[in-house]
């Protein structure tokens, strides 16, 4: 089951949430990383982050949404 992490720096406004298994090349630096826990899909892990940053979104390339 994938790890979720969040971007705490939104970029162009959207705070991207990344599969922290899957090797992303556009996964934030670690102290701009807020775990999300492990979830089975990226739509709970997206659904968690909205529950803080209002504009989060999966990753296009590790976390589709």
């Amino acid at each position: 089951m994938p790890n979720f992490v969040v971007n705490t720096n939104a970029v162009n406004g959207i705070h991207h949430v990344h599969d922290e298994n899957a090797l992303c090349q556009h996964l934030p630096e670690p102290e701009h990383r807020r775990s999300l826990g492990w979830f089975s899909s990226s739509q709970g892990a997206i659904h968690e982050a909205k529950k803080t940053f209002n504009s989060a979104d999966g990753c296009k390339y590790c976390a589709q949404g």
